[in-house]
């Protein structure tokens, strides 16, 4: 299940610090941030890790702790460090092999 992120330093620690995790930064405003998301609900049975979306205007401290410019992004982080990003909307071929490919490094 694709959990929604608030500002709550509980759920940023979880997901934020340690383990595996993909993150869709996002706005709600963003058409865009909404393809991704349908595209991420397809995928998310076969990640296999925890989805979470982060509202860059409902934490705009988050945000800038990764330097997120403009929305959508998804990030994959490993205990909290990135290692790899990618922006824009993606179909499910795309967000594959963008996945499998940061999975390699």
């Amino acid at each position: 299940m694709i959990s929604h992120l608030a500002s709550d330093p509980q759920a940023t620690r979880r997901y934020f610090e340690s383990g595996r995790t993909l993150v869709e930064f996002y706005a709600k405003w963003c058409g865009t941030c909404r393809a991704l998301t349908r595209t991420l609900q397809s995928v998310e049975a076969v990640v296999g890790i925890p989805v979470v979306k982060v509202d860059i205007e409902d934490d705009p401290t988050l945000a800038a702790r990764f330097a997120i410019l403009g929305v959508p992004q998804l990030l994959l982080l490993h205990d909290g460090v990135e290692t790899s990003r990618v922006a824009g909307s993606l179909d499910e071929s795309e967000f594959a092999a963008w996945f499998a490919a940061a999975n390699r490094r």
